[in-house]
């Protein structure tokens, strides 16, 4: 009841100037656009749409900027968030790209059906990273709570079950520790946030994020 908005200028401007990892930011958005959608302020749903509208969803679309596209945990980001934020606006045209949403999803889609199949078949290239699990998590479940699309959903929950396999396989004590397809300097040092300790505690230990 009593939201500050302003708060999310800062995520807003990240997003709008491509920055690297933007679509880090983007997948909280877009839960927060289709969750709390109805309590966003008129001046505010002005604000995302703008930066909805003009972002650059994947690399064949105009423009330059920072951002990296390619690697395993981005390719399910961006491919995600275009999908259902053409879902949220289908018949927008978008001005970046110059399609409509319902255009960005009928291209999302195929990548996605295109990414959860080579998990399927290949398991995953960043395997056991306790830093891009949690990337991985943030797309997936957002495809799961909100695409109207029965094929989609359905595969993303196999996936999620295979990547919490991987996680409860690797896990003891609820330290996530093993080793791992892409990790960096202080994440190999130890401690909470080196361990996916947020994740296993809540569905292993105590239920506390």
């Amino acid at each position: 009841t009593d939201i500050d908005w302003n708060r999310l200028d800062g995520t807003l401007e990240f997003i709008s100037k491509e920055y690297d990892c933007s679509d880090f930011r983007l997948v909280n958005l877009i839960r927060i656009l289709y969750e709390f959608g109805d309590q966003i302020p008129e001046s505010y749903q002005s604000k995302i749409q703008n930066v909805l509208f003009n972002f650059s969803y994947w690399w064949d679309e105009p423009g330059e900027n920072s951002m990296c596209y390619w690697s395993e945990n981005h390719q399910i980001l961006f491919a995600s968030s275009e999908f259902l934020i053409g879902q949220k606006y289908p018949e927008i045209v978008f001005p970046n790209s110059g399609l409509t949403g319902k255009e960005h999803m009928g291209k999302a889609r195929q990548r996605i059906i295109d990414w959860l199949e080579m998990r399927w078949k290949y398991g995953f290239t960043e395997f056991y990273s306790g830093v891009y699990y949690k990337e991985d998590i943030g797309a997936i479940i957002n495809i799961i709570d909100f695409a109207i699309d029965e094929e989609l959903v359905k595969k993303a929950e196999i996936i999620l079950d295979l990547l919490f396999y991987d996680v409860a396989t690797q896990n003891n004590k609820l330290y996530f520790l093993s080793v791992s397809g892409r990790a960096y300097e202080k994440y190999r040092k130890g401690g909470p946030g080196s361990t996916l300790g947020g994740l296993t505690n809540y569905f292993w230990g105590t239920g506390s994020p």
